[in-house]
């Protein structure tokens, strides 16, 4: 009995002090009862477009113990690299991804003791509008069989921190071509269209890094040579917004007839309701210009027309009383020799209604070789200094990109293309159509192509197209510029010229000669060319429409016959073309005769004035101005001269000799994205260019460009 109850007593006693705490090892096994924490990520979005933020929060993350947490954040992008976070440890932050793709967001969580396993999300990133490149074409062109067709990408535009790479290729044509682009990689390609119809041609850039595109396309009509074409009305617009009574000004001069055929003009102006007698200067020229004081929306319009068809177009522009934002001009597209440094001038871009003075210019790279490392450019930024030294590292082409900033607003880029070689290029020309109607052995000439360092050439004749069932034969020998065509059937034939100076090939010039049995109405034009001083001029080029081109002899006397399936344009005018001339168009009397002789015909001669530019008071545009020289034609009944003369001046340098048509009126203009004017010591903005017998004489004009 004793011994059980001792027993009894042991067992309450042990139970006692193990209620007391007495035992280690169980204290211990309570500590190891801590549980780990877990982690939970919430998204606000888990897709968002780039230059947008999402909110990231660990707050749903929980410990079951309740301990306090801290939080280890990680995100990696699409391939793997650890994106750098300002405060990778905070419960809730905002992320602004700065690159487009798939992001992984890790978390993990701890409490003092354990961590949580890592929890992962997802967070898609889409490119943004300015992601993308954007591609740049002209508009649809209107062209005849045969001819080259010439496209431009320069003006397209990369995202920022991208280059672009360039894919030409042919949507569609009409089922009897075998036309290809050449150059389909190149910033600039073409297409000889070989057969009558629609072609439409796709451009797509693509950022060279991070591989998105953009695509346009450009449609072509293209027509049979002796079909009238409908002209093409362009509108050149350097801006989209003006100031209040600001000097507005447009041009038509890009506007084109593929027929070659004189054009006609006719503006018109719609204003907003409340703007009443706005008056156009110009409205029947390549040039308009007005001055607008109202507020609103505009729109100008152009019709061209070649007496046979015409066509419109219009643009809109804004007249406000805000800032206005500058003008870049980064220059004309220049071709170096590889190893020259070239220097790119920014100096022509404008403030219409600030100090050009003031301005600041950003250069940076589009395009360049893939075969270039060029990384000169590749961070732009805005400096005072408009000039940038451009050296290649490759041969190729280079596109480079300005903008300016007048410290409100930014400008809209302008681009210039650069061709560096180590050899420049050879010109292959030939002349214009040929209508013939009959069969004939031809012969083709192209002696006046060169090599502009006076390399030797060799030519390359090809026969491309020629009539179905036609045995024509093209005979030429290589190191000869002319070659022999033997017109057998009735149908369109186009011949290919390239020129090679022993180390490139020229770019391809093609010529279409057509045979057509039709009765054709003839007209044989003859006179004597003078010049004002009643001295005979002999000049390389006198033809007309589509026709076989003649020459003035010594005494300027000429005779041309003239062709035509209908009594059109094709026997209504004269074309006169020479480096000593302004290229004109001459106007034949209406006459029922198959013959007319013109007597004696007055062209203007180019000859020396020596011109310089000076400021007004206050004057605050560009230092370099260029000036268009247009001739009028008092004084040269029916005639219309085709281009101006166009002279680079500089305030302040000394006078230039220009050569410039005498006699005649010459009225002067600025390019349209200038809104300054320009004067002769008579408040106008014209003069009379006298003839000097003797030419070597110094005869000075000084004209004063303002605000």
């Amino acid at each position: 009995m004793a011994k059980t109850n001792l027993a009894i007593f042991g067992l309450f006693l042990t139970s006692v002090l193990s209620a007391c705490g007495g035992s280690s090892d169980s204290k211990k096994n309570v500590e190891l009862q801590n549980q780990p924490p877990n982690a939970l990520i919430n998204l606000e979005q888990v897709s968002i477009d780039l230059n947008n933020s999402v909110t990231i929060s660990g707050t749903s993350s929980h410990d079951p113990d309740g301990d306090v947490l801290s939080y280890k954040w990680s995100i990696k992008t699409a391939g793997g690299d650890d994106y750098t976070l300002v405060d990778s440890t905070a419960e809730t932050f905002t992320f602004t991804p700065d690159d487009f793709g798939v992001y992984d967001v890790s978390l993990i969580v701890s409490d003092a003791k354990s961590s949580s396993k890592v929890v992962t999300s997802t967070l898609t990133v889409n490119p943004n509008a300015q992601s993308y490149p954007v591609a740049i074409i002209s508009d649809g062109l209107n062209t005849k069989i045969g001819k080259i067709n010439w496209f431009s990408a320069q003006r397209s535009i990369a995202a920022d921190g991208q280059l672009l790479t360039y894919s030409w290729e042919i949507k569609s044509k009409p089922t009897t071509s075998s036309s290809a682009i050449v150059d389909d990689s190149k910033i600039k390609a073409y297409l000889i269209a070989d057969a009558v119809g629609s072609y439409e041609i796709s451009l797509t850039v693509t950022n060279m890094d991070n591989k998105l595109t953009a695509s346009k396309v450009l449609n072509i009509e293209v027509d049979d040579v002796l079909v009238n074409s409908e002209p093409v009305a362009i509108i050149s617009q350097p801006f989209t917004t003006y100031g209040t009574n600001q000097l507005v000004k447009f041009n038509a001069s890009a506007s084109y007839d593929s027929d070659g055929d004189d054009l006609d003009y006719q503006w018109t102006l719609t204003t907003p309701t409340e703007v009443q007698n706005v008056s156009l200067i110009g409205e029947n020229t390549e040039f308009v210009e007005f001055n607008v004081d109202g507020l609103g929306e505009y729109q100008i319009g152009l019709t061209v027309s070649d007496r046979l068809l015409n066509n419109e177009t219009s643009q809109t522009f804004t007249v406000t009383n805000q800032n206005l934002a500058p003008i870049a001009n980064a220059g004309a597209d220049q071709i170096v020799a590889m190893g020259t440094p070239l220097i790119l001038d920014g100096a022509g871009s404008s403030d219409v209604d600030g100090n050009a003075s003031d301005l600041t210019y950003q250069w940076s790279l589009v395009s360049r070789p893939l075969t270039s490392s060029y990384d000169e450019l590749s961070s732009p930024k805005f400096a005072s200094e408009s000039q940038f030294s451009f050296a290649a590292d490759v041969i190729g082409e280079y596109v480079i990109a300005l903008q300016v900033f007048d410290g409100v607003d930014y400008s809209t880029v302008d681009h210039i293309y650069i061709e560096v070689t180590d050899n420049q290029r050879p010109v292959a020309i030939l002349g214009n159509d040929i209508i013939v109607n009959a069969s004939t052995n031809l012969a083709i000439n192209s002696t006046e192509s060169y090599d502009p360092e006076n390399a030797a050439l060799t030519y390359l004749w090809q026969l491309i197209k020629t009539p179905e069932g036609s045995t024509a034969e093209l005979l030429s020998v290589t190191n000869l510029s002319m070659a022999t065509l033997s017109v057998d059937i009735a149908g369109t034939y186009t011949i290919q010229l390239t020129v090679n100076d022993g180390i490139q090939d020229s770019l391809p010039e093609t010529l279409n000669i057509v045979y057509t049995p039709e009765e054709l109405f003839e007209l044989t034009v003859s006179g004597q060319l003078v010049d004002e001083a009643g001295l005979p001029l002999a000049i390389s080029a006198v033809g007309g429409i589509l026709q076989k081109k003649s020459v003035s002899d010594e005494n300027g006397q000429f005779e041309v016959l003239l062709k035509s399936r209908n009594k059109d344009a094709a026997l209504k005018v004269l074309t006169f073309s020479d480096e000593t001339i302004l290229s004109t168009i001459l106007r034949i009397p209406e006459t029922d005769d198959i013959q007319v002789d013109l007597g004696e015909v007055k062209l203007p001669l180019l000859q020396r004035k020596d011109i310089s530019l000076a400021a007004c008071e206050g004057y605050s545009g560009t230092e370099k101005v260029k000036v268009y020289f247009y001739l009028a034609t008092d004084g040269y009944e029916n005639m219309k001269f085709i281009k101006p003369v166009v002279a680079e001046l500089a305030i302040g340098q000394a006078a230039q000799a220009i050569k410039l048509p005498a006699k005649g009126l010459i009225n002067m203009r600025l390019a349209t994205s200038i809104s300054s004017k320009i004067y002769v010591d008579s408040g106008e903005a014209f003069f009379t260019h006298q003839y000097q017998t003797d030419d070597t004489q110094s005869d000075p004009l000084l004209l004063t460009i303002c605000n």
